[in-house]
């Protein structure tokens, strides 16, 4: 579960990916494993935090709409 946490960050994309799901930020292994990762879907424009305990993984999403060359 993700509770009482809070995260800030400026982002400044000079271009998007053509990545599937390209990240801005990652912490460990996924699949299950134990870290967290924050990427940018620019097909629907959300941002998402995905955390893995080992067992289980948690999701919190962002719709934002990032666009590049500005800080956002």
């Amino acid at each position: 579960e993700v509770s009482g946490f809070s995260f800030s960050t400026w982002i400044l994309t000079d271009s998007f990916s053509t990545e599937s799901w390209p990240t801005i930020y990652n912490r460990g292994a996924q699949n299950g494993s134990v870290g967290y990762i924050w990427i940018y879907q620019g097909g629907s424009g959300e941002i998402n935090y995905q955390y893995a305990n080992g067992s289980s993984y948690s999701v919190a999403t962002l719709t934002c709409g990032l666009t590049t060359g500005t800080w956002e």
